[in-house]
């Protein structure tokens, strides 16, 4: 790889890492996009793997909070019990 498409690449991942920090998905969607222009879908798809398994292992060790229950099960007190990860909030 060029200097150029390895700074490339590491914008495209910072810039959908924080777009899946703030709306919870959307790294492989942003990234493999943006990549795939650049250096071609298979590869693109093979640069996703390593960020896809870490950011998701991320997400699932940090847990819920209380904004993610109410998102999904539209409260914190009552449904939270029942939404995996949410036990902590009632």
């Amino acid at each position: 790889m060029q200097a150029e498409t390895v700074i490339l690449v590491v914008v495209v991942f910072l810039i959908a890492g924080g777009v899946k920090g703030v709306i919870g998905f959307g790294l492989p969607t942003v990234s493999i996009t943006i990549i795939a222009v650049a250096v071609g879908l298979t590869e693109a798809m093979a640069l996703m793997v390593l960020p896809s398994l870490v950011t998701n292992f991320w997400q699932g060790v940090t847990g819920a909070s209380c904004v993610t229950c109410y998102v999904v099960s539209g409260s914190c007190s009552y449904w939270g019990r029942y939404v995996p990860g949410c036990h902590h909030l009632y």
